[in-house]
């Protein structure tokens, strides 16, 4: 969505200009998805009847708040999980949100800043298709690469995240990204070979509810990949397999026994989601 400001935490004058902007521009709604410190920090910016949404905790630290502030300067903090909000939902809602948002992204919440500096529009798209499906749900992030996308399952109630990669490297990046934005309790990190390691990576294992493989762009053993997820029962029966690839990769409608039941396309980056024939 991008912003209109940007402020820089780490400089030294962040407090005070961020005082100051928030007076200049009468805000009164503030949105921390870091809390810990910072939710201290915001709150004494914010102008007297301000109210703060907690909604991740990816410092990882307890919230730490001077009761003055919500006393005497009637400052309120409330908490927000989107799964719970959209349990409340209908279906047909939930479908016509996702679409105004979508649209709306492109239009009134478009920014100067957000056209030179977008977010991550397929992981947008991504789990704007899945969110419906997270709540609770077992996440297999297959060339986890950063981790970037079994964080953000589990930020959204993903139930466990395991991420799988082959690099040592980005093993230790993940972990430590996951202490960091304290979801660590709910992941597991594994080094493996793909698609190779797989048979014994399922051994006892319990099966996934959405597998996702961001496989690196010379990658051709989807096929592969699709048969051993199937052979090993690393998927439960309703799930789906999520493959990102480019435009450019071969990737079948169908391979026995699954289907390709979506296909996107966002500038160089696609998404294929796969499910078994018996889910039709």
């Amino acid at each position: 969505m991008g912003a209109s400001h940007v402020l820089n935490s780490s400089e030294k004058n962040f407090n005070d200009d961020l005082k100051k902007l928030a007076g200049e521009l009468g805000a009164t709604l503030f949105l921390d998805a870091i809390t810990g410190e910072q939710t201290s920090v915001l709150l004494r910016a914010a102008p007297r009847g301000s109210t703060l949404v907690a909604y991740a905790r990816l410092s990882g630290e307890p919230m730490q708040i001077d009761p003055g502030l919500l006393i005497i300067e009637d400052k309120r903090v409330v908490g927000f999980q989107l799964a719970n909000w959209l349990s409340t939902k209908s279906l047909f809602y939930k479908m016509r949100f996702t679409g105004r948002v979508k649209k709306e992204l492109h239009s009134s919440l478009s920014t100067r800043i957000s056209q030179s500096m977008p977010l991550d529009r397929v992981r947008e798209a991504l789990f704007s298709i899945l969110t419906p499906q997270l709540d609770g749900a077992r996440f297999l992030d297959l060339f986890a690469g950063t981790g970037a996308n079994g964080i953000e399952a589990l930020s959204r109630s993903a139930g466990a995240a395991t991420f799988v990669d082959s690099h040592s490297d980005s093993i230790a990046v993940i972990e430590r990204n996951l202490e960091r934005s304290g979801l660590a309790q709910r992941a597991e990190c594994v080094r493996l070979l793909l698609p190779q390691g797989l048979p014994k990576f399922a051994r006892g294992r319990e099966s996934y509810d959405i597998v996702f493989a961001d496989p690196p762009r010379a990658f051709d053993e989807f096929h592969q990949l699709l048969g051993q997820i199937d052979a090993t029962n690393l998927l439960t029966e309703d799930g789906c397999v999520i493959f990102e690839h480019g435009p450019e990769t071969s990737v079948a409608d169908a391979v026995e026994p699954w289907r390709r039941f979506r296909h996107t396309q966002y500038g160089k980056t696609c998404l294929s989601f796969y499910a078994r024939r018996a889910r039709e």
